[in-house]
């Protein structure tokens, strides 16, 4: 339901790293590309720089990496209809934090890939756990998060919408 451009396939096709045909389940994150890159290029990581990501080498060759959490943060609306909102995905369970009215929802993607049924009542331990991970990252990196717009006027909004049916 809300994994569109977040649980995403990739190829890569990487001679003498790749095995044709291996696959790997490990979820990773766009932040990967770069250290990823920089080691099949033979070029270090450069010693003074924050580096977020992790290279993707291990997984490559057919090994692992270490679980660790991944984040995202999209502090802004979308042409598409979505809203401000932030997530974590920690093992099989995944939180999304609605920043408008600060919901939570909370689901077991091993078990519900599709993300019906939120789980954030019957599970408040892992839901508030969760989500204090979540809020640790966000001012681990001292993250934007959205302000209210003293010149929205939400009537306009409805009356461009009209318009444009």
């Amino acid at each position: 339901q809300w994994e569109g451009g977040i649980r995403e396939p990739f190829y890569l096709k990487a001679p003498g790293v790749t095995q044709p045909g291996s696959t790997s389940d490990t979820p990773v994150s766009g932040i990967d590309w770069y250290p990823t890159i920089l080691e099949l290029c033979g070029v270090p990581l450069p010693k003074k720089q924050k580096v977020d990501g992790v290279s993707l080498i291990p997984l490559l060759k057919g090994k692992s990496i270490s679980e660790r959490p991944l984040f995202w943060h999209y502090p802004h609306y979308h042409a598409g209809g979505d809203s401000p909102y932030g997530a974590i995905r920690s093992g099989s369970w995944r939180l999304i934090e609605f920043f408008e009215n600060d919901a939570l929802e909370l689901y077991q993607l091993d078990t519900d890939p599709g993300e019906q049924k939120n789980l954030v009542e019957t599970h408040p331990v892992v839901a508030n756990k969760l989500h204090q991970q979540l809020r640790s990252w966000r001012q681990s990196i001292a993250a934007q998060m959205p302000t209210p717009n003293p010149d929205h006027d939400p009537t306009r909004a409805q009356r461009v919408t009209k318009k444009r049916k």
